[in-house]
């Protein structure tokens, strides 16, 4: 199907940070593993191509790629604050969007995430999907193991650990068991603020601040979070003289961070 978007690029959003299992096949064309699905899409100016019927997009992929929010009001307001380095940040990530995706797949992502660099974190994501996910129909793609099945391997960190995942192998290892002995509910995160449902994912083992707030914001899409990493701490104290007033932007912080993280990376040109 083809559809008209706005506000909606392809090739940010795969480069914002947020996303480890877009397959990019040329520069404006990506295969999306997600939901146990995969999702091939191709962008020409405003128009994007998806191979799903219309009944599958309304299902899934509308509400993955935050498509019923208009994003001109965000940048309405960033510009009313008439900050010069975040309007140059809006108009560097014009087409970024926050996703909508799953909240255990994005916990131990972030967990994986750890003093990594992109393109190592992606690699192990996909490792542990071979591993332990299923082949999804007619692709070359595996689904993201659930916690039950890894659950089930009691050398699961000893395995991580063998596969390349460090000291993050006992991390995501004592996620599994509380996640499955249901010591932590998964959904209450949907029910909190975003200060909150950070203060709740702290709960897990080698969960801080920064993992936190990326798994709020990009598990639960609660925008109100704002993680910090060490992009985004470089940009306050570089910009913001040590202090960046969130308040400005109450209620979509988290798309703000997404703006000034990819506008830094652009602008020094570390992909």
């Amino acid at each position: 199907m083809r559809l008209k978007v706005r506000d909606f690029e392809l090739k940010q959003i795969a480069d914002s940070g947020q996303c480890f299992r877009w397959h990019e096949l040329d520069a404006m064309t990506f295969d999306i593993v997600a939901h146990n699905r995969v999702l091939r899409v191709a962008q020409t100016l405003d128009t994007i191509n998806l191979n799903c019927t219309e009944e599958e997009f309304g299902e899934i992929w509308e509400e993955y790629f935050d498509l019923k929010a208009d994003y001109r009001t965000y940048k309405d307001a960033i510009e009313q604050s008439k900050d010069d380095y975040l309007m140059a940040a809006v108009r560097t990530g014009s087409g970024i969007r926050i996703l909508k995706q799953d909240p255990w797949e994005m916990l131990i992502t972030f967990i994986t995430s750890q003093q990594m660099q992109i393109p190592r974190i992606k690699q192990l994501i996909e490792r542990l999907c071979r591993t332990y996910g299923n082949r999804i129909a007619d692709t070359e793609y595996y689904t993201f193991p659930d916690s039950e099945t890894l659950y089930r391997n009691y050398r699961l960190k000893e395995e991580l650990e063998s596969m390349g995942f460090g000291y993050r192998a006992k991390y995501i290892a004592d996620t599994v068991r509380m996640v499955a002995n249901h010591e932590i509910d998964l959904s209450m995160p949907y029910l909190l603020c975003g200060d909150c449902a950070v203060t709740y994912l702290k709960k897990l083992t080698g969960v801080g601040d920064k993992v936190a707030n990326c798994i709020a914001l990009f598990g639960y899409h609660k925008i109100d979070t704002f993680p910090v990493d060490t992009w985004i701490k470089k940009i306050i104290d570089t910009e913001y003289n040590g202090h960046f007033d969130r308040d400005r932007y109450k209620g979509f912080e988290g798309i703000v961070q997404q703006y000034m993280f990819y506008h830094q990376r652009t602008v020094e040109r570390k992909w």
